[in-house]
């Protein structure tokens, strides 16, 4: 069964190690998983929340969902759900259990 497990969003950035990085600061996404600098952005979707908690994370409005893919293999989300001016930022991995 796979279930998802959710993660503070900090657990994803990272200041990178590379010395090419021409990100502002040199924070970058890492991978939860393993940590690697090595990701991509696979998909993004926008989830609606009806304002009645039908969007799948545990405010009642909308969430926006940034899908990633590292080079390890491993995938995670970048969540931001948003309701009536307040948006709220996590990390979510699948988990097979």
């Amino acid at each position: 069964m796979i279930t998802f497990k959710e993660l503070n969003v900090a657990d994803v950035m990272t200041e990178s190690s590379s010395s090419e990085s021409h990100t502002l600061g040199n924070i970058s996404v890492k991978c939860p998983v393993c940590g690697s600098e090595y990701v991509s952005v696979a998909n993004m979707r926008e989830v609606s929340g009806e304002d009645n908690y039908k969007a799948g994370w545990w405010g009642r409005g909308d969430l926006n969902v940034i899908g990633f893919v590292g080079e390890c293999g491993h995938e995670f989300d970048l969540c931001f759900g948003f309701h009536k001016g307040n948006t709220a930022a996590f990390c979510r991995i699948a988990v097979d259990e």
